[in-house]
């Protein structure tokens, strides 16, 4: 972070997806941005007609006045989000590509989060939102399209339009929601249905032909959830509880290796998901069921990630670390020092971050 911009206000977040230290100012909204976001804005402003996003190490001396003397990211945060709902979490540099754009469009462009309600397509009080998304299939990578319909308690999926029963039908209050990538340009929704104990069930897979709609369903499916959960929490926006509870919750999905608890145990890929402290692991990208789950918990409770991990059998790489928790140490190896550096970071921000709801507002306000 520069010297400088110790003056500004809110500078060591970006002001659109929550990542630490952002190196670009836009001129345009007077904000400070990370790499990522930055280029969507220029992609975005670069139709518009209006000024780019620029490097704040090769800012001139006037542009640095005219930044620290900008209202910055808390007043426009102030104004562009301030009927976002809590439950949206900012996912920093683990946001999707085209869910961030998404985003960043709804929130200058359309103005969305400007007005109170305005959320996208779908409202608890609306009574539904339904259309044809693509599902993956539970033992093969095919992708087909179904029916999808999504009310206040339950998301229902059909095989064809017109079915009267449905193929199945997951209450909205078991389902844990994240975005992933499924290929290389697009995400996908992956809906987790959790059992009455919180244990991990089956993974469902669901993909739209844009990043604006997959937006929409994302959007509506934590507003259900949220409602569902709490109808207090449910209508409370950044405008009631402010902006000094900018949330954290940490969502990543990639390859690792991991070892079994045995001495002869070799060394595996698995594909582990973070969804804020809930991490499950995979055979591959999109199995449907997962091979292990559990929860995390505050560092007080014994949850720790460590530097290094040493097994008898010689890991696949020398970038290894371990997850500490209460029951088992669980030995990782990532492919390279940034993934390492990157997986340690993430499961460090999920532990950090535990903290009751009740605390979490009564910190807030």
């Amino acid at each position: 972070m520069c010297e400088w911009l110790e003056a500004a206000q809110g500078t060591t977040n970006c002001a659109d997806c929550n990542s630490e230290n952002p190196k670009y100012y836009n001129p345009n909204y007077q904000i400070f941005v990370c790499m990522s976001c930055a280029q969507i804005h220029e992609e975005i402003q670069c139709k518009r007609g209006t000024l780019k996003s620029q490097r704040l190490e090769v800012l001139s001396e006037g542009k640095k006045g005219q930044a620290v003397r900008g209202e910055g990211n808390v007043k426009v945060n102030g104004k562009y989000e301030r009927f976002l709902p809590l439950y949206y979490p900012k996912q920093g540099d683990m946001t999707p590509p085209d869910i961030r754009k998404e985003f960043i469009t709804h929130k200058y462009v359309k103005e969305t989060f400007c007005t109170n309600g305005n959320y996208l397509k779908y409202t608890p009080a609306s009574g539904g939102m339904e259309g044809v998304l693509e599902k993956k299939g539970k033992d093969k990578s095919l992708w087909k399209s179904r029916h999808f319909v999504l009310t206040p308690v339950s998301i229902k999926y059909f095989l064809e339009t017109g079915q009267s029963e449905p193929k199945s039908c997951l209450p909205v209050s078991q389902l844990e929601i994240h975005l992933e990538m499924c290929d290389r340009t697009r995400s996908c929704l992956v809906l987790t249905h959790l059992s009455d104990s919180g244990a991990s069930g089956r993974k469902y897979y669901v993909r739209t032909a844009g990043g604006d709609l997959l937006f929409d369903w994302y959007f509506a499916l934590l507003t259900a959830q949220s409602a569902k959960d709490s109808k207090h929490r449910g209508t409370l926006s950044r405008a009631v509880v402010g902006l000094v509870s900018q949330s954290k919750k940490v969502s990543k999905s990639g390859q690792l290796y991991k070892v079994g608890t045995h001495s002869f145990d070799i060394w595996r890929k698995r594909w582990f998901s973070i969804n804020a402290s809930h991490v499950t692991y995979s055979a591959n990208k999109l199995s449907a069921l997962p091979q292990g789950d559990f929860m995390l918990g505050p560092d007080y409770e014994g949850y720790a990630v460590e530097m290094g991990a040493t097994h008898k059998m010689p890991a696949p790489t020398k970038y290894t670390f371990q997850l500490v928790t209460p029951d088992r140490t669980y030995k990782l190896c990532a492919d390279t020092y940034e993934d390492r550096e990157s997986w340690m970071y993430a499961f460090n921000c999920a532990i950090e971050n535990i903290i009751g709801d009740n605390d979490q507002l009564s910190n807030s306000i």
